[in-house]
């Protein structure tokens, strides 16, 4: 099994990385969830209905972490201009708070919950 703070921190750069080459956040976010799949997909998990359904509490926990915790470092890196990076990261809080809304609402675990104070990083810091 891999670590999915690592693969959280693997699918940020993928999407930053992107979007810096494209300016696109469409196709940013496409990065950003193949590379989830790809992961899921090297682990041995099978795709039912969508990477936040099919991991369990503990792995989103542990990729969501790994994307705030490496936008943290993007935007503690630039400093000076850490509100731009909402624009740029906007969209991709938007695509995960989301994909965690479908998937709560298709099991009902409040364990969700925290998820989104997690995510909410990405604009506090």
């Amino acid at each position: 099994m891999s670590d999915w703070n690592e693969n959280g921190v693997t699918a940020l750069n993928r999407y930053f990385n992107t979007y810096q080459k494209t300016q696109d956040s469409d196709s940013a976010i496409e990065k950003f969830n193949e590379e989830i799949v790809e992961q899921m997909a090297n682990d041995g998990i099978e795709i039912e209905h969508s990477w936040s359904h099919d991991l369990s509490i503990a792995q989103l926990t542990d990729l969501v972490r790994g994307v705030a915790s490496q936008v943290i470092e993007i935007k503690n890196k630039d400093s000076e201009n850490k509100e731009s990076y909402d624009d740029i990261f906007g969209p991709l809080h938007t695509e995960i708070s989301n994909a965690l809304s479908y998937a709560k609402d298709e099991k009902g675990d409040d364990a969700y919950e925290n998820l989104y104070e997690i995510i909410d990083q990405l604009y506090e810091n």
